[in-house]
């Protein structure tokens, strides 16, 4: 009997190839990039990718955008979030220039793609788009790949 992982069309199979989709087509194949995610995303991703297979997709970290952050200047970040307040807050606050660690004012990426697990409203985009955060954000994207699992 074929497992569900091995079925090119179970539904972990399509959400495993939509996340990737996702994190391969935002950089250039030969660039590196960080992955920035939130707890109810993380256990979504986690639920159909093991971290080495996000790891082959040039992915350098992956990060937890509630904790302390190494900061990647030179490095695009790849954000997969529930689209809510708290997550756009942090998204704007990673692109207020900080010290690195030369004390340089830079920001923590040097561009950004959000991709939200489901809708994100027009307020959470108007706040995005007039945030200092704008002039680095490549893309918005809507996944709808939230679901709860219990």
């Amino acid at each position: 009997m074929e497992s569900s992982d091995d079925n090119p069309h179970s539904l972990v199979e399509l959400l495993r190839k939509h996340i990737v989709s996702a994190i391969s087509s935002t950089v250039a194949p030969n660039k590196w990039r960080v992955v920035v995610v939130d707890r109810p995303s993380l256990k979504v991703v986690s639920f159909v990718l093991k971290m080495h297979e996000i790891l082959e997709h040039n992915v350098m970290a992956i990060q937890l955008i509630t904790r302390s952050r190494q900061q990647y200047p030179d490095v695009e970040a790849v954000y997969i979030l529930v689209p809510c307040e708290d997550s756009v807050a942090r998204v704007i606050d990673d692109f207020r220039p900080g010290l690195d660690q030369s004390s340089v004012a830079s920001t923590k990426y040097s561009r950004a793609h959000l991709f939200f697990t489901g809708a994100i409203s027009d307020a959470l985009l108007s706040t995005l788009r007039q945030s200092p955060a704008a002039p680095y954000i490549k893309g918005i994207d809507e996944l709808f790949i939230e679901y709860n699992r219990k």
